[in-house]
């Protein structure tokens, strides 16, 4: 019972000083640039879904893009592909980097050069995440794990799934 407390203790604890040093806006003088982040959020269910993103996070701002793929073990184990576009925000809890990543997920259209402004496409997805992270306090050493949850559709006149939680991993990306 002496752990429990200690982690509904230092749980709100570590919440807060995520809050707090929450990372400064970018100076002008701040060279731009982009980092590749590529998660995985499974359900731990057998045959459940499970969604990949591989998303680029600009160092001068908070907007995301980037690829998310939703799978499972059946005979068709791709269910849905979108372009995914978003915000991001950098934490730092007690010294270890944190993100906290909300975005939408929409069809990949192939317009034409020259054709226009285009439809209005509705998301097919939706989803939120924040990454894992180590912390120490006073020699003890612990993770706070990643947790996400997202949801889509097939089609933009489909129902959506609810909504599906699980862990995030932060997983190698793919290079071609």
């Amino acid at each position: 019972m002496k752990t429990n407390f200690a982690v509904v203790v230092a749980f709100p604890f570590l919440l807060c000083l995520a809050s707090v040093s929450q990372a400064a806006e970018p100076t002008p003088s701040q060279k731009p640039g982009a980092f590749l982040g590529c998660y995985s959020i499974s359900t731990g269910r057998a045959g459940g879904p499970t969604l990949h993103l591989s998303l680029v996070f600009p160092t001068t701002g908070h907007d995301f893009t980037g690829h998310a793929q939703v799978t499972q073990a059946l005979l068709n184990p791709v269910v849905l592909q979108a372009q995914a576009y978003g915000t991001f925000l950098s934490l730092y809890l007690l010294g270890s980097p944190y993100l906290v990543i909300t975005g939408d997920g929409f069809p990949d259209l192939h317009w034409p050069p020259g054709g226009g402004f285009g439809p209005v496409v509705l998301p097919t997805l939706e989803f939120s995440l924040n990454t894992g992270a180590s912390f120490s306090i006073g020699g003890q050493k612990g993770e706070l794990p990643g947790k996400g949850m997202f949801r889509y559709r097939t089609s933009t006149a489909a129902e959506w799934t609810p909504y599906f939680e699980g862990t995030v991993e932060t997983v190698p990306c793919a290079t071609q």
